[in-house]
């Protein structure tokens, strides 16, 4: 039983991309903001943002993996992030002149998507899973949530500290969540249970944004274990809220989120094309308006190739 529905994953993915360019668009308007509090406190939002998709990716991964982690399970993934990260990475260096100068570090980092690393790092998650999948069956939630502890760990002595690793829980917590549902139906059914679920995560979320102003406030190092907490208590709250939901049925957001992929990917290209042209406007219109139109021309791309990947060929003889 699918306890977050289609729909509403697709509308909290919209949310999340919608919070993940606000922030970035906050940090890199050069401009003086009008309301210089509020547009630090955007700057912020991040993290929370990664932290839905990456809830939601665990939580659909494994629901996906119920009917056999085989090579449709695997192709599906690869076609679904991992090709049009390919796709749209060739054309943004095309663009840029960036591929004038190929050499072997070109191609290491773009097959490992190193100017994208929420791609590189979900594409990790993806490989833990499916060789948790594959070699440890019925304990792979164990497995998923030592490989990417280990992971994260790698990542904090290699130097990736932040957004690295702030959201990474999260992941783990989604397949975690889903198995879960699998084994207490009953439990999970109850609005009791739901609304405790989020219940802990806002508690827990207050509390650690609380002590990480007292430490100095989100990416002080001092407080880099307080942020880590809260955005864990976040992905909790999130899927608290969605079981409480259970669906949605607006179309702005999910259509949002149905093309969030290929939002992220170029939001950073459209940004820089579009801000120069609209810096006169101020700081917070230049970029709502600079939003807008990344999201119009973005579903382009997604829907373009959405549709490619569900061309089937005519079968030979009767031409069906």
């Amino acid at each position: 039983m699918i306890r977050i529905s289609k729909n509403l994953s697709l509308a909290l993915r919209g949310i999340a991309i919608l919070i993940v360019i606000a922030s970035h668009y906050a940090e890199w308007m050069y401009v003086e903001p009008a309301h210089p509090v509020a547009a630090s406190m955007i700057k912020t939002w991040g993290p929370p943002g990664v932290d839905i998709f990456f809830l939601l990716s665990g939580y659909g991964l494994y629901k996906s993996s119920k009917k056999g982690v085989d090579a449709t399970f695997i192709r599906k993934r690869f076609t679904g992030m991992y090709l049009p990260y390919m796709i749209i990475a060739a054309l943004i260096n095309v663009y840029s002149g960036a591929w004038k100068e190929i050499s072997t570090r070109f191609v290491i980092d773009y097959l490992t998507a190193a100017e994208f690393w929420y791609i590189r790092v979900l594409a990790v998650f993806y490989l833990i899973f499916i060789a948790s999948s594959l070699f440890l069956r019925h304990f792979s939630p164990i497995g998923v949530c030592l490989g990417v502890l280990v992971y994260s760990i790698y990542l904090f002595q290699t130097g990736h500290y932040d957004f690295w690793i702030l959201s990474n829980a999260a992941f783990p917590l989604g397949v975690c969540a889903a198995a879960l549902e699998d084994k207490l139906p009953e439990f999970f059914g109850e609005k009791s249970a739901q609304l405790c679920i989020l219940a802990v995560g806002l508690t827990g979320a207050v509390i650690a944004f609380f002590v990480m102003q007292k430490n100095g406030g989100s990416g002080v190092e001092e407080s880099f274990s307080a942020e880590l907490w809260m955005n864990v208590f976040i992905a909790v709250s999130v899927y608290g809220a969605a079981l409480l939901i259970k669906d949605y049925k607006a179309p702005v957001l999910p259509a949002i989120g149905r093309q969030s992929l290929y939002i992220y990917l170029l939001h950073s290209v459209m940004f820089y094309a579009l801000i120069f042209r609209l810096e006169h406007m101020g700081y917070a219109p230049a970029n709502i308006i600079t939003a807008l139109i990344t999201i119009a021309v973005c579903t382009i791309p997604g829907v373009v190739l959405s549709k490619i990947w569900q061309m089937k060929p005519k079968r030979e003889g009767n031409g069906k």
